[in-house]
């Protein structure tokens, strides 16, 4: 499978941004390439967890207002 080009800005918004940059939903290319990281099922979360994660990091006012005190 051929890895599509990415811009690198992109990487670098994600790593500059403090909610995104330790998500841990993806392996890193250095991991995988190396070993040290995969994609199975057990390392990665299933959907509906991942966009719980997302909406709880890029939402915490959101959250805080449904789910005073932590979720």
């Amino acid at each position: 499978m051929a890895l599509l080009d990415l811009d690198g800005r992109y990487a670098e918004a994600v790593a500059a941004s403090p909610r995104h940059r330790s998500a841990g939903f993806m392996a890193k290319r250095d991991e995988l390439l190396t070993g040290q990281a995969d994609i199975s099922r057990e390392s990665v979360p299933v959907f509906g967890q991942q966009m719980w994660n997302y909406s709880v990091r890029s939402y915490p006012e959101m959250v805080e207002a449904h789910y005073p005190g932590g979720v």
